[in-house]
């Protein structure tokens, strides 16, 4: 009897310790799987070299945040540029930029290790929390846009594309208001941003946990 109690408590005690590797897996897991950005938009880079315009002006897009985001990073399509590119925010009720960064063609400052992926260039920003509501990205440069035609870009969750392709003709960077949407339906994804992962809820490994020491508590009981 006082045999069958040592082995039932040791068994007790393996599924309890395995239920606590499974939660340190599980929570590493999902640490590994919570990725370092999280891009606004992602498509895939179109073949051959991306369409470009060449005169002076912002261009860019609006959308719609149904809940708030804090923002990280800004990014540029394309590293191949020949004049620095500001890439700004503005909400809807200001025409004064709530964030930018200025991408050098000496590339200071610039992170390039999703360029091979994405074809996207990206600069950290101090964090910015964007409140639900929206918002308009835009590029300026002097002489030379990069950008995406003709892509279907698939948006990070609670963001939604109001007008894919606004352009703004000013000699200096200005938020882009004119929808040219008609003459670029696609959009013209030059401008990107993005914000800090949302991570994976604590019970997709407490519940994990759970299952096991269950099934470690059934085997005791089978075996009991």
């Amino acid at each position: 009897m006082l045999r069958h109690f040592i082995n039932t408590a040791s068994k007790t005690k393996q599924a309890a310790l395995a239920g606590l590797i499974l939660s340190f897996s599980l929570a590493t897991s999902a640490n590994a799987l919570t990725a370092a950005f999280d891009p606004a938009v992602t498509f895939a880079p179109p073949a051959g070299d991306p369409a470009s315009l060449t005169d002076a002006g912002t261009v860019g897009w609006s959308f719609s945040l149904s809940t708030s985001r804090e923002l990280i990073r800004l990014g540029l399509y394309n590293s191949d540029f020949s004049a620095s590119t500001t890439v700004a925010i503005w909400n809807n009720s200001s025409s004064t930029p709530i964030a930018q960064s200025t991408f050098t063609t000496a590339l200071t400052g610039v992170d390039m290790s999703d360029l091979g992926t994405s074809n996207f260039l990206w600069m950290t920003v101090t964090p910015l929390t964007l409140a639900a509501g929206e918002y308009t990205i835009g590029a300026f440069s002097s002489t030379d846009h990069f950008g995406a035609y003709g892509v279907t870009p698939t948006t990070t969750a609670g963001l939604s594309i109001v007008s894919p392709s606004l352009l703004s003709f000013a000699g200096s960077l200005e938020k882009p208001t004119t929808d040219f949407s008609v003459v670029y339906p696609n959009g013209f994804y030059g401008p990107n941003l993005a914000f800090t992962p949302v991570p994976l809820p604590a019970g997709f490994w407490l519940l994990g946990s759970g299952l096991l020491g269950l099934m470690g508590f059934k085997r005791v009981k089978t075996a009991a």
